[in-house]
């Protein structure tokens, strides 16, 4: 199975774009990590939620699923703008 040529830019080999292909999926990951661990680091920082090794509570686990999954609750929840 050949790859389909029109995806390559011009004069570009398939190595070179599955490998720009890898490095963008890899960047990727490494951004939903960071923006993982300074999502968490927020409340901590703030005094919301306790310091790194102290138990949390229950409705504090609820108060951070609701502040990570906030973005995906409003894509869901707010109407498509076409323009």
């Amino acid at each position: 199975m050949s790859p389909n040529p029109t995806c390559l830019a011009p004069g570009e080999s398939l190595i070179r774009y599955t490998l720009k292909s890898i490095g963008a999926a890899l960047a990727d990951m490494l951004a939903i990590v960071v923006l993982s661990v300074g999502t968490d680091a927020v409340p901590r920082a703030t005094g919301i939620f306790p310091p790194l090794g102290q138990p949390m509570g229950d409705t504090l686990f609820l108060l951070a699923a609701a502040w990570r999954n906030n973005a995906r609750l409003n894509k869901l929840l707010l109407p498509i703008r076409r323009y």
